[in-house]
């Protein structure tokens, strides 16, 4: 089957219910007089829409009344059906619950109030340090890089 062949075989079903333009249908007729093979594909097109023309609907009945009788109440407290075991045990869930809070509120508050891990050296240091880069050539910054230079004094300088 050629490419030609498989456009016209998509077209069909709108060939079929009369659909297209009349250039378009006229082009889809002369492939199905010229190919033997699309004129096959047409015909059994057009006989599934034959046997299913020919098909009688038929309703479905409406069962709504034998349904409805049989169907449980709503009650307002339906919601501790989804869950019984919540409803038998509520005071453990509740504890539960209560700990589980305390514990998430403990765990946010201490984290909230750490103190600072740098030093005023250290931020003393990364504010001359940053300013060394913005001023290369600048006093200041070279005064803030010597004057942090940690000096250590051992036991024996101190006497």
């Amino acid at each position: 089957m050629n490419t030609k062949c498989q456009q016209i075989i998509d077209q069909l079903p709108d060939y079929a219910v009369g659909k297209g333009s009349k250039f378009g249908r006229a082009n889809i007729q002369k492939h199905l007089d010229s190919c033997p093979g699309c004129a096959k594909e047409f015909s059994a097109l057009n006989e599934t829409a034959n046997l299913i023309n020919q098909l009688s609907i038929t309703h479905a009945p409406d069962m709504w009344d034998d349904i409805r009788p049989n169907l449980e109440p709503r009650t307002a407290h339906s919601a501790w059906r989804l869950s019984p075991w919540l409803h038998a045990h509520r005071a453990q869930s509740a504890l539960a619950g209560a700990v589980a809070t305390l514990v998430l509120g403990a765990v946010i508050f201490s984290s909230a109030h750490q103190p600072p891990t740098t030093t005023v050296d250290q931020m003393y240091m990364a504010n001359h340090i940053s300013m060394s880069w913005r001023e290369p050539f600048a006093d200041k910054a070279g005064m803030g890089l010597t004057a942090y230079m940690p000096v250590e004094a051992t036991s024996e300088e101190i006497k």
